[in-house]
């Protein structure tokens, strides 16, 4: 068996081609940030119970701050009007930093055959910003599930905070908003 060198170049472009269409009709993987929106949502319970059907594991028609004395703010990433990704966060100004209470994306943009890129990415990125936005300095504390607690400090500069809390410091946040943010045509309403 006579072996042949390919150049890695050659190797990338292959995957990355192979990678698209393995996946999608061709350009939606590339498209997926350009065409999504963030927008303020309410979820009512018909909308939730819809949501758990399609395999989300949350109840999005309670808010986190429903429980204490607090007003949650809750955002989507959308494509086309469709949900692609939720998350509840709380503005805690004089505690100085921001307080992601949940973040879940669709079913259908997890694992490999997802359908839309780094929405996970682009919901912080979003919570990052809101918190320079405030004054907090980019600061964002969040409890994670304990089989991503790893994943947030790999994939996206998570710190730890203690227990299973992680959280962003100014850097990291900068770089969430740099990766998932700038230049990549992501809406707000």
């Amino acid at each position: 068996m006579k072996l042949t060198l390919v150049p890695l170049a050659i190797l990338k472009a292959a995957f990355v081609w192979y990678d698209i269409n393995r996946h999608c009709d061709g350009n939606m993987l590339m498209q997926s940030k350009r065409s999504m929106k963030i927008v303020s949502v309410n979820i009512n319970e018909g909308k939730a119970q819809a949501l758990k059907a399609q395999g989300w594991s949350f109840d999005w028609s309670k808010k986190a701050t429903d429980l204490i004395q607090g007003s949650s703010i809750l955002k989507a990433a959308t494509v086309d009007g469709e949900i692609e990704g939720l998350v509840e966060y709380e503005i805690l100004k004089r505690e100085g930093y921001v307080f992601a209470h949940k973040l879940e994306i669709d079913p259908h943009n997890r694992g490999v055959d997802r359908k839309h890129e780094h929405v996970a990415g682009i919901l912080l990125g979003f919570v990052a910003q809101e918190s320079f936005n405030s004054g907090c300095d980019g600061f964002v504390v969040f409890l994670s599930k304990t089989k991503l607690y790893e994943y947030y400090q790999t994939k996206y500069g998570a710190k730890r905070l203690g227990g299973l809390k992680l959280y962003f410091d100014s850097e990291a946040s900068e770089k969430l908003i740099q990766e998932y943010l700038v230049g990549q045509g992501i809406q707000y309403e």
